[in-house]
This record gives C-alpha cells, sequence and structure tokens, in this order.
C-alpha cells in the first residue's frame, strides 16, 4: 500500500453532539490518515432512526470543521445507502447463508431456561438457531439471520496486536431486522468496502464487532481493512463516556484547547504553548509528529479529567 492509497473515516452517530470521547477518535483517525498524506472521510451513521437526534448531524459537522477536522470527499449518509445493503443481502441469501427468524428476545431466553442454556450474563448468550431449519415464509413477520459455522478469524490490530476470533461465539448474528431496515454490522462492513477504507479506526469498545465485519466482507469475496482499535474515555465509576450517560458536548470555541488534550490523551505529547495556539498550528504541529506507535495496549480505559 502507498502512502497516498491511505483512506481513514470517521463514523458517528447522530444520538447527540461529539464529546471529548468523540473528539479522541476523530483526531486518531485524521492524523494517522494526514500523516500518510491519506484521504480521511467522515460517515454518519444514521440507519437507526429511533436514536438519531434531530439536528446532531449538523452539530457533529460544525464541531468537526470547528475543529479544522476537513473531510476530503461527499458525507456518507446511511440512511441513503439502502439498495447497497439490500444488494448484500441477495448476495447472501444466493449463497445459501442466509435464514428468516421468527424469534423475540423473549422467546430466546424462554428457550434458553427451558433447555437450561441461561447465561446470567445476557451479554454472552449465543442465538441456539431454533429457526436454522425452519422454512419460515416470507410474508411473515421475521428478521434475517448469518448462517455461521465455526471458523477463526485472525487479524493484527495496529494498537492491540494479534486478534484471535471463533465465529461460533457470535452465533448466527441478525443482518436485517423485522422493519427491513439492516443491522450495523451488516452496514459498516459494506461501507468500509464501498469506501475504500484502507484502516478503521475506533474505540476498542467495537474490537469484537471486527470479526462479524471480517467475515460478512470474506464471505463476499471484499478486501479486508486493517484495525486500530484505541482506548476509550470513561469516569471514575467505569462507565464510557457517551452521549447517552449524558457526556457534556464539545465547545466549539475551545478548540484548540480540546485538540490539545485530545493529543495528549492520545500519547502524542504535543508541546505546551500551542494549546492556546492558532488550531492551525497545532494541526501542522500533530500532522508532522503523529505516531500511532505511541499508544499503548495496556490501558484501554482511561479517566477523563
Amino acid at each position: 500500500m502507498t502512502a497516498n492509497s491511505y483512506t481513514g473515516r470517521f463514523a458517528p452517530s447522530p444520538t447527540g453532539p461529539l464529546h471529548f470521547g468523540s473528539l479522541v477518535t476523530a483526531t486518531a483517525s485524521y492524523f494517522q490518515a494526514k500523516s500518510k498524506k491519506g484521504k480521511w472521510l467522515v460517515r454518519i451513521e444514521d440507519i437507526d432512526k429511533e436514536r438519531e437526534q434531530q439536528g446532531a448531524s449538523t452539530l457533529i459537522l460544525n464541531a468537526l470543521e470547528a475543529h479544522h477536522f476537513f473531510w476530503d470527499d461527499d458525507i456518507v449518509y446511511q440512511s441513503n445507502r439502502q439498495e447497497y445493503y439490500q444488494d448484500a443481502i441477495q448476495k447472501l441469501n444466493k449463497l445459501n447463508i442466509t435464514y428468516r427468524c421468527q424469534c423475540s428476545r423473549k422467546s430466546i431466553q424462554q428457550y434458553l431456561e427451558k433447555h437450561k442454556l441461561h447465561n446470567s450474563n445476557s451479554a454472552l448468550t449465543i442465538y441456539p438457531g431454533i429457526c436454522r431449519n425452519k422454512n419460515i415464509h416470507i410474508k411473515q413477520s421475521h428478521t434475517l439471520r448469518l448462517l455461521v459455522h465455526d471458523q477463526e478469524i485472525t487479524f493484527t490490530d495496529t494498537i492491540q496486536g494479534k486478534q484471535v476470533s471463533h465465529t461460533k461465539y457470535h452465533g448466527d448474528f441478525i443482518l436485517q431486522k423485522r422493519d427491513g431496515s439492516v443491522t450495523y454490522q451488516l452496514a459498516v462492513a459494506i461501507d468500509d468496502v464501498q469506501q475504500n477504507i484502507t484502516e478503521v479506526v475506533r474505540g476498542f469498545d467495537l474490537i469484537d464487532s471486527s470479526s462479524k465485519q471480517i467475515l460478512i466482507q470474506s464471505l463476499l469475496n471484499h478486501p479486508i481493512p486493517k484495525y486500530c482499535h484505541l482506548p476509550i474515555i470513561g469516569t471514575n465509576d467505569g462507565t464510557k463516556l457517551s452521549k447517552h450517560n449524558g457526556a457534556k458536548p464539545l465547545e466549539n470555541h475551545l478548540a484548540s484547547s480540546q485538540l490539545w488534550k485530545a493529543l495528549s490523551y492520545l500519547k502524542q505529547y504535543p508541546p505546551l504553548e500551542l494549546k492556546s495556539a492558532n488550531i492551525q498550528e497545532l494541526h501542522n504541529w500533530a500532522t508532522q509528529n503523529w505516531d500511532i506507535n505511541r499508544i499503548s495496549n495496556k490501558h484501554n480505559f482511561l479517566i477523563y479529567k
């Protein structure tokens, strides 16, 4: 891969304004791309309309511009890309590796309890394949699941090192919801391919999604991007900084000091005098001095102060 073939991306969900945790991710993805003389793209992941906050996309883009994070191509909105997702689903259907499922969360839990498969940690519950061999009519209300056979997926994360995952621990995960909209895993897998993303830089909390997305991409014979999972920013009680938890929005008039702080959290050690400098000076310094290797994988949860 030549330097100018590098393409990175920042892909926020419009569930609220950007906060400091978002800024850390945007900062790392941006300067990782610019240090390689590559392109940096912005994608608004707005397929979950129930969680979308009106006006959030505009707030997000305004905050990026205030911090001088200017994108290198048209902004992509997932809500405008349904035809691409449906095309991917049709291709997976033709491979006979999808099936319709009528199970609700409640019915799955009841099945697990009845067969003594229930796990008290619901986050680790694997779908037991209840509908795998059922022939559910297309007109009946259903989700669409991917038929997942056990295989080992291995990738080397730029920060986290070698990662090995067995797909059997994902179970047959959902690709399409009952209302016809697609899930995050499918949309991201397809978008990263179609936008020619060469490296995905994002938070450590999403590392488990990588193997699902790699699986989808490999089944469709698509190229697989590199991955780079950053430490996440959280509070003293162990909670990730997020819009859902009421994280304080970025203040655009404090862009220089906020960016300086984000670079500091990312172990780039910007000079103190740049904290109050013109933001373009800070950008110039960060582009010239950015080094992803300074970020350690020993501390994947950093306390916001």
